[in-house]
């Protein structure tokens, strides 16, 4: 059994490794390949979800943003309010002005919405549902604080690995989506 240490140092190398692979799969999949296995998701039920403004390495999310907005759903993009906090989600409308949040992200002026439907960003992931973020703990501690919202990780498929160490208080997926495929944990 590894101690708790050994599991946080075998996360930051993980994350190194997935980063210096990144720069080959990046550019291998655009947000209509996200959108498009996103849409295969019967997701009609739901009216409020979350997602993220995609940073230059990860999966383009931006699409599926503008689809749900379209569709007439309620969109929040996350914000960090406190190292220690889970993140809220600031409801986006079309045309609504965008600030700079406390990690230099952008996040709307809108009112807080608690999602049903979180589609998360991820470093890595394994398909027993374990994910791996930056190492912040802000999704995990919004997961745990929205325990009955269907999580979705949005990921390249390269960034799957045989197994993402874990830790207690670490968060599980529900829906893995790639450029290539759903998968259902």
């Amino acid at each position: 059994m590894n101690t708790e240490a050994e599991i946080f140092l075998q996360k930051q190398t993980l994350r190194e490794e997935i980063r210096l692979r990144r720069n080959y799969f990046i550019h291998d999949a655009g947000a209509e390949d996200f959108l498009l296995q996103i849409k295969k998701l019967c997701l009609d039920k739901y009216k409020v979800f979350a997602s993220y403004v995609p940073l230059s390495f990860e999966a383009d999310v931006s699409l599926l943003n503008e689809y749900l907005l379209q569709e007439g759903k309620i969109l929040g993009l996350p914000e960090v309010v406190a190292n220690d906090k889970p993140l809220v989600f600031r409801r986006r409308q079309s045309g609504d002005a965008m600030v700079k949040g406390r990690l230099g992200i952008a996040v709307p002026v809108g009112e807080e919405v608690i999602p049903e439907v979180i589609f998360l960003p991820l470093e890595a992931f394994d398909l027993q549902g374990n994910r791996l973020g930056k190492g912040g703990g802000f999704y995990d501690r919004t997961l745990q604080a929205l325990p009955n919202a269907l999580r979705i990780g949005v990921a390249f498929s390269a960034q799957e690995v045989s197994a993402v160490p874990v830790l207690a208080n670490d968060e599980k997926l529900h829906i893995i989506v790639t450029e290539k495929e759903l998968r259902f944990i």
